[in-house]
């Protein structure tokens, strides 16, 4: 269930990466082309969308997913305040 939920937000997200990239820098060099571009994103992602809402128990499978980011998160904030780095790296 974990894997599963993990891989649909992972491709969720690159999709969302790559409209954001599309949209926001449309100076940089795209070494292939999308036909009908946003839609074959927008459409991958209504299927994610479909697949995690859809399915058996999917409120526990998120709410485990969303304490696993929140608990990886909180570990890597501490980490980064003892060590100095971002975002607590002093200002130049």
């Amino acid at each position: 269930m974990l894997v599963i939920t993990r891989i649909l937000l992972q491709f969720f997200l690159q999709h969302v990466g790559v409209i954001l990239l599309r949209v926001q820098r449309p100076e940089l060099d795209r070494p292939f082309r999308m036909p009908l571009f946003p839609l074959p994103p927008i459409l991958a992602m209504a299927g994610f969308l479909y697949l995690l809402v859809f399915r058996k128990d999917p409120l526990i499978g998120l709410l485990v997913a969303a304490g696993i980011a929140l608990s990886g998160t909180l570990i890597y904030l501490i980490r980064a305040r003892f060590l100095r780095e971002w975002p607590f790296t002093p200002a130049a």
